[in-house]
């Protein structure tokens, strides 16, 4: 499917004919792929293949609709639970081709990103839905990285229980503990 998006951004820069698309994509091909085009060039004859039919045909061979259910299942549910912002956001950007109908306003994209969210994070940007969702991912990679700092912080012993950890000793001049 990443391979078919790639096609037609250098297509539209091409500015090619439909059979030229085709042509080209075709000749791109290599292995696996291109053992599938030559089995359905072998049935129907190649010029005979408009751009649009190449499209649908990869699509359903190599990306079935029971994989891109499945694959839209996976947006719909997305949350970050123990993943990075980092890994969070890609894999939100990755999925959401599979479910452009869920987040066809920037709100709703905003909205489906911001609930996924662990919920300090959640709790923080829910009053930020109308920000671009450039500013939103920013805000909540800032967020995350005070977080983290925050929690090193409080895990590393201050002075203060530095010095009451310390083992009392003895003192010979005073004769006493301390």
């Amino acid at each position: 499917h990443a391979w078919l998006r790639t096609c037609k951004r250098i297509f539209g820069d091409l500015n090619l004919s439909d059979q030229d698309k085709r042509r080209l994509a075709s000749r791109q091909l290599k292995g696996v792929a291109l053992d599938w085009y030559e089995a359905i060039t072998a049935a129907t004859p190649e010029e005979d293949i408009s751009w649009q039919e190449f499209k649908d045909i990869f699509k359903a061979h190599f990306l079935p609709e029971a994989e891109r259910a499945a694959l839209l299942r996976k947006f719909i549910d997305l949350t970050q639970k123990n993943l990075s912002m980092t890994e969070y956001v890609n894999e939100f950007n990755a999925l959401s081709k599979y479910g452009p109908a869920l987040i066809s306003t920037p709100l709703e994209k905003n909205e489906k990103f911001v609930l996924g969210l662990n919920n300090e994070l959640r709790d923080r940007l829910l009053s930020q839905l109308r920000f671009p969702f450039e500013e939103i991912v920013d805000m909540a990679l800032r967020f995350e990285k005070v977080r983290e700092r925050d929690s090193v912080s409080e895990s590393q012993p201050t002075q203060k229980n530095q010095q009451q950890r310390k083992r009392p000793f003895f003192s010979k001049k005073n004769a006493k503990f301390r």
